[in-house]
């Protein structure tokens, strides 16, 4: 067994003098001369799949809106909500689109060592990370796309004879961005309400990092036990054990105020409208009272198999 150790420091320096980075850099009203873009035209296919992406639904969207708003049910009111709404989100979405690509890092000089990386090459996020949506902007075309298919086979005689075909269409992309987003979507509210991050949720064996200190003498393993040198018995316990420790679960009322950061009745209402942080320092939470009862008792089960192998 190896002994629990407290960390060391990784480098050690003798009689080289630091110097601050932070230190170098020089800000001036000046514009950085930034190398010559390089860039081939096939590395801007994406952003020109996701431009198309958001203006493919436009020309049928703005058909049955027209078509089954104001020429078959005679309603402007309605009419000009949902595309007051839909613009307003498609102007949001080419908003997001356009910080993505033109984001301003300040007038800050900063030296090759800040800006590069070990490579040489410049440490930009990839457009494709970039133009990742975290929103379904096609919410409003989808469901009233449904509505006027809806009405469209129930009144053939009613309505235009090109409708359903651009209905048609508004209804395969909604349902299509409805699987790809909003699985997502449904998985990172689970997320939200169990107080997890993706990391801890999928990775089963971070657990072994918050186990509480093992027995010095009888078993083989480290202290905290490493990944690697678990059996298949023990790996099938800290499995079982992940989906029931939720170590900073604390209902899903106190959840949402850990992850939104408010407090009260109506605290949602004042960040919904002023944003703000989550509360605490960034590095210490609050953790579930029953996790540290559960952890000793993982611990105490991967010690049994151990002894058992």
């Amino acid at each position: 067994m190896a002994p629990r150790r407290s960390p060391g420091p990784l480098l050690t320096f003798s009689s080289v003098e630091l110097q601050s980075v932070e230190s170098s850099i020089v800000f001036n009203p000046q514009t950085i001369d930034n190398e010559k873009d390089n860039k081939r035209w096939y590395h801007y296919l994406p952003l020109c799949g996701t431009v198309f992406l958001l203006l493919a639904p436009q020309p049928s969207w703005l058909y049955v809106l027209v078509d089954f708003h104001l020429q078959t049910l005679h309603q402007p009111v309605i009419f000009f909500i949902h595309l007051s709404m839909s613009y307003t989100l498609t102007f949001l979405a080419f908003s997001s689109l356009i910080v993505c690509l033109a984001r301003d890092p300040g007038p800050a000089n900063a030296p090759p060592s800040r800006v590069e990386n070990a490579n040489g090459e410049e440490d930009e996020m990839d457009l494709t990370e970039a133009l990742m949506p975290d929103r379904d902007f096609s919410a409003p075309d989808r469901w009233l796309a449904f509505k006027a298919l809806w009405y469209a086979f129930n009144h053939p005689f009613v309505v235009h004879e090109f409708t359903p075909v651009h209905e048609l269409g508004l209804a395969f992309a909604g349902a299509v961005f409805t699987l790809v987003v909003g699985s997502f979507a449904a998985y990172h509210v689970y997320l939200i309400f169990t107080n997890q991050t993706t990391v801890e949720n999928i990775a089963p064996f971070m657990l072994l990092r918050y186990l509480p200190p093992l027995p010095r003498s009888g078993h083989s393993l480290s202290d905290p036990p490493l990944e690697p040198e678990l059996s298949s018995i023990q790996r099938r316990i800290v499995r079982a054990a992940h989906g029931q420790i939720l170590i900073y679960d604390l209902g899903w009322r106190k959840n949402l105020e850990q992850v939104f950061g408010w407090n009260g009745k109506y605290g949602w209402l004042f960040r919904f409208w002023c944003g703000g942080a989550s509360p605490g320092d960034g590095k210490h939470f609050p953790r579930n009272p029953r996790s540290d009862e559960m952890l000793a008792k993982l611990a105490n089960e991967l010690v049994k198999a151990d002894l058992n192998t």
